[in-house]
């Protein structure tokens, strides 16, 4: 899988900035579109990228891997990066069972 949601938050990151590290790097994933995915990214390097290079470098390196989610609408990504996929779809009042049709 090209997003695993534990990489939003990597072990080299110190507790104290966990969250605003998470909370900035979400800004990179949730953005509506990849062109604006790469700007928050760029951003996101200015603030972290000296204290972090790794996890940026990482970002950078597996982007074309980590964007494919772009090209589906909103609804769907949301589903996509989820680590619940069965719970979202039944929140969505999807029948799992159902999706089998469709694969």
């Amino acid at each position: 899988m090209w997003f695993i949601r534990s990489e939003t938050q990597p072990n080299n990151v110190v507790l104290k900035d966990k969250k605003a590290f998470t909370a900035d790097l979400k800004s990179v994933y949730n953005a509506p579109t990849k062109e604006i995915a790469e700007h928050e990214l760029d951003l996101f390097d200015q603030k972290w990228g000296e204290k972090y290079p790794y996890s940026i470098k990482s970002w950078k390196a597996n982007w074309e891997n980590r964007t494919v989610f772009f090209d589906f609408p909103v609804e769907i990504r949301k589903i996509i990066y989820t680590t619940n996929l069965i719970e979202n779809l039944s929140r969505l009042g999807i029948d799992y069972e159902s999706i089998y049709l469709y694969l």
